[in-house]
């Protein structure tokens, strides 16, 4: 919802608490989780740098897991490739 609110740095804290309690438990889906939304608050801020960088982290978990989500990580990286690309 913070995100919705224009909240994204916000939200941002709040998700980087979790992954660093995830990391202490060497939990790999919450961290992969973590990244993805990560990659999604900046990707709405239009911060594609920082997006790439969190999709990337995650898009291995879920490639190595077989888990649902590579296909929606892998949209996003294109959608993340065609706005940097026409920002050069």
């Amino acid at each position: 919802e913070w995100a919705d609110r224009g909240q994204l740095e916000k939200s941002r804290e709040h998700i980087k608490d979790s992954l660093e309690i995830f990391l202490s438990f060497n939990d790999k889906m919450g961290i992969a989780f973590s990244h993805y939304f990560l990659g999604e608050s900046f990707f709405n801020e239009h911060s594609f740098k920082n997006a790439e960088s969190h999709f990337q982290k995650c898009l291995k978990f879920f490639k190595d897991n077989e888990n649902k989500m590579v296909f929606q990580v892998e949209e996003k990286l294109k959608e993340i490739e065609k706005h940097l690309r026409n920002n050069l």
